[in-house]
């Protein structure tokens, strides 16, 4: 079993371009972690402490709720669990990203290289790459991104990328796979 977690609220004005930033986290996050943990616990029942490995992104976002979960226990950081680079994009408003750029990107998101960035199908092969370790005798706790689940939703359930950019996944949401 896989249990995906999207990190929980960051503190960085909406309208921003992030992916890899290491952003703080919103003063929300106590209360945001203690609902995560209480959902998980929920989710993962009586399943044995062995038979679970936490895997997170390395950034600060993902690793602080990753530890709150684990609660001790061994956490694997995997930087192919990072979100999507979005090279010289990162920290910029929306609106200041030459309009071109955009334009190119939405009209192929999949294969558009993001200027000193990465391209959708990058992100996918980190994915991809990463899924084929999991050890299948496990149930595995995920701490990553939206774009990190989203392509790992693709490559699991088999979807269209047009079925998974248009999916919604929440702060500090838990997707079972």
């Amino acid at each position: 079993m896989l249990y995906f977690i999207r990190h929980t609220q960051i503190k960085l004005t909406e309208g921003t371009c992030y992916g890899r930033l290491d952003i703080p986290l919103a003063g929300s996050y106590f209360e945001e972690r203690a609902l995560v943990k209480a959902r998980l616990a929920r989710l993962l029942g009586d399943t044995p402490v062995e038979q679970i490995e936490f895997h997170t992104s390395p950034l600060g976002r993902c690793e602080a709720l990753a530890q709150y979960l684990a609660v001790g226990e061994a956490i694997s950081a995997d930087d192919r669990l990072l979100e999507m680079n979005f090279g010289d994009w990162e920290g910029k408003p929306w609106v200041e990203i030459p309009v071109a750029e955009v334009d190119a990107w939405a009209k192929d998101t999949a294969h558009y290289v993001v200027p000193n960035g990465e391209s959708y199908r990058d992100v996918e092969s980190r994915c991809a790459d990463f899924l084929l370790e999991l050890a299948s005798d496990k149930t595995h706790v995920i701490v990553t991104h939206a774009g990190v689940i989203k392509a790992c939703i693709k490559l699991i359930k088999k979807q269209s990328l047009k079925q998974v950019l248009k999916m919604h996944i929440g702060f500090g949401e838990i997707i079972s796979l």
